[in-house]
């Protein structure tokens, strides 16, 4: 064998030895052939194997080529045919790695379609889930209007508004029944005088209220606070100092927020313990004070006079109190104020949101009771008025009769009833409204999420959460 250069397209390849032309097996042409020596092989002797099928194959009608050295006998094939067996591989069989994801590797000889049919339930699950979240939402919002029907706006639930002029209601003798002599002392409702401006605003004078007599337990976040002989008890969560109250003498009324307490002494000064971050507890400036309502940052305080002071957090308005006056009864909540005044109607200050100040068209209330975001009061008659959000349905507050007390948690209510019964209504979750046991109770006071009750022994009943121990009253004795 030798090797030759194709003087056509330049090729080198072998041949047989004296052979000087055949058909150039790299383009197909018949040529003369040229020698060229070993070196030029060593880069252009496989040139053609390394050309793209389409540039090298040779066309179907080529030349039969002859035995080109071939044992005799055997048939040479066509140049054409000889290429295309070269160039076939054998087909190994594609085996894809077992796991998630894994699919088989298409066959070549086979046609991809693309899955109609895959693509149309995707798009029919997608189309089908949009309307059934759709339909949530819907049902959602109707559901939460309904229940926000009757939890944000005020409940007359039962009992009619009284005109004072065919009832003529004696508040002073009602609350006087209700709590005890000198709850509201000024000669009688009735002796109340008053004039009016040119603004027709109505105008008091010879105002006094004294402190409930009945006033000796409260329930604040974690806290229970009690009142024997003078001196303050507590229980409960003391991080900021709320139940260190030890020392505290002379005490008339006590009153205990989210972390903070108030007390009353009988010279009408304020003492305070616990959260002061809000400077809720800056009140040693207060004087002839008979009451007190310590709310979740805030701080209010009955005067003698009738007019209200406040301290603490008033970021929605909830320590605009100034201008109230002829008030006989205040409740402090979450982030509002309320006041009773002595003729039955009530104001209100700071937020609004869930319609807890909304108590403009109250009439015939002789207590008030305030939760985080509702507000309660209790008519002459024995009813129960609400407002906000008060985590109860109409149909629980409208069963509410011959009630004499009420008071609000965080989100319940408890009242007392005049044969020495209880009921709470609200969120109940951890026992906070299982009052249905209690008997001979003379006062209650709502908690955070817990409950108590003073009996007319001097004991005390306490139901619900007791994680930080404030229900741990059972060795109380405050008679």
């Amino acid at each position: 064998m030798a090797f030759y250069r194709c003087t056509q397209c330049g090729g080198i390849f072998e041949v047989a030895d004296g052979k000087t032309s055949c058909y150039c097996s790299n383009c197909g042409a018949h040529q003369l052939l040229a020698p060229t020596d070993a070196s030029a092989r060593q880069g252009d002797v496989h040139q053609r194997s390394n050309q793209k099928a389409e540039e090298i194959a040779p066309q179907d009608n080529m030349p039969v080529q002859q035995n080109n050295g071939q044992p005799a006998g055997q048939q040479a094939q066509p140049q054409a045919a000889v290429w295309q067996q070269s160039q076939q591989k054998p087909k190994s069989e594609y085996h894809p790695p077992i796991g998630k994801g894994a699919v088989p590797y298409p066959d070549a000889s086979q046609s991809i379609q693309p899955k109609i049919g895959m693509n149309k339930g995707l798009l029919f699950g997608l189309i089908l889930g949009g309307i059934v979240l759709l339909i949530g939402i819907v049902v959602t919002v109707a559901v939460f209007a309904m229940r926000a029907d009757h939890l944000v706006q005020p409940q007359e639930l039962s009992g009619g508004i009284y005109d004072d002029e065919d009832d003529d209601i004696d508040y002073g003798a009602y609350r006087s029944y209700l709590f005890g002599e000198g709850y509201v002392s000024s000669s009688s409702d009735s002796a109340v005088s008053s004039s009016s401006d040119e603004d027709n605003e109505v105008k008091h004078s010879d105002f006094t209220v004294t402190a409930p007599e009945k006033h000796t337990i409260c329930a604040g976040g974690s806290h229970t606070v009690a009142i024997k002989d003078g001196k303050a008890l507590a229980t409960g969560d003391n991080e900021e100092g709320q139940c260190d109250v030890s020392g505290w003498s002379d005490i008339v009324t006590v009153s205990a927020g989210y972390e903070h307490t108030l007390g009353v002494k009988a010279d009408g000064t304020v003492v305070a313990a616990g959260d002061n971050v809000f400077d809720q507890c800056e009140v040693s400036g207060w004087e002839d004070v008979v009451d007190v309502a310590a709310g979740t940052f805030h701080s209010l305080a009955l005067k003698k006079d009738g007019t209200v002071l406040a301290a603490g957090d008033d970021d929605d308005g909830q320590c605009n109190v100034d201008s109230w006056s002829n008030i006989t009864a205040i409740a402090a909540g979450y982030h509002h104020s309320v006041g009773l005044r002595a003729d039955g109607t009530v104001v209100a200050a700071g937020s609004n949101e869930d319609g807890q100040c909304n108590v403009d068209s109250w009439k015939d209330i002789v207590a008030i009771a305030v939760g985080d975001v509702h507000t309660v009061g209790l008519k002459a008659d024995g009813t129960v008025v609400v407002t906000g959000k008060s985590f109860a349905d109409a149909s629980e507050f409208a069963a509410m009769k011959n009630v004499v007390a009420i008071s609000a948690g965080c989100s319940h209510t408890v009242a007392l009833k005049k044969d020495g019964t209880v009921t709470a209504v609200g969120y109940s979750y951890d026992g906070r409204c299982d009052t249905g046991s209690w008997v001979n109770v003379t006062e209650i006071a709502a908690g955070g999420y817990y409950s108590i009750g003073l009996k007319d022994d001097g004991t005390l009943y306490a139901v619900g959460d007791n994680e930080e121990n404030q229900c741990d009253v059972g060795s109380w004795d405050i008679k």
